[in-house]
């Protein structure tokens, strides 16, 4: 008799370990692709080791952005404001803590590029400055461009992974957790 009554107690912890472990396995394996969901949204926005990033594209742009100032500072006034607002756009975007604020400024940062490549198109550049001036412009909007794509796939993902913490149990993780949803580049 005492043998069977341990039988059923082992049976019963055996029976009662699983039912944890199930119901443990749910939050668990949420919290792990939502994990992955969000570390795959952030690639695209920031890039990784295999992968050049949005931000990395920002980047390039305000450096041709920067290289169209100093062809500029060779012509115009230090106090010109069509190289004033190139650089304060370009700070702009720097200091935007948020993906909505640097889309934001850099919007401002093509138009003002778009002024100064246009101011300096009144000016009598060298024929050498004049290509690079053409040049510059031309690199910033590839650059743009390969941007915008980028923030097209980023968008996509955060979508995704903003989609997936409305679902239950992801829902509630979320809010367990701390885990917000992520801002779009927008």
């Amino acid at each position: 008799m005492k043998q069977k009554k341990e039988k059923v107690k082992g049976r019963s912890t055996a029976i009662l370990c699983m039912v944890l472990a199930i119901v443990l396995c749910v939050p668990v394996g949420t919290c792990v692709s939502l994990s992955r969901e969000r570390e795959q949204a952030q690639e695209a926005y920031y890039g990784s080791d295999e992968v050049f990033g949005l931000m990395g594209d920002l980047s390039a742009c305000q450096g041709e952005a920067m290289n169209l100032i100093t062809l500029g500072e060779k012509y115009l006034p230090a106090d010109d404001a069509a190289l004033k607002d190139v650089e304060t756009a370009d700070f702009d975007v720097e200091s935007a803590a948020s993906p909505r604020g640097k889309a934001l400024a850099f919007e401002d940062l093509c138009d003002s590029v778009d002024s100064l490549y246009r101011v300096l198109e009144q000016e009598a550049l060298s024929a050498q400055d004049e290509k690079y001036r053409v040049e510059i412009y031309a690199d910033f909007y590839a650059c743009a461009d390969m941007m915008r794509r980028r923030a097209e796939e980023y968008n996509t993902d955060a979508e995704a992974f903003n989609a997936m913490l409305q679902k239950a149990p992801g829902r509630s993780l979320a809010a367990v957790f701390g885990v917000r949803e992520l801002e779009l580049f927008a």
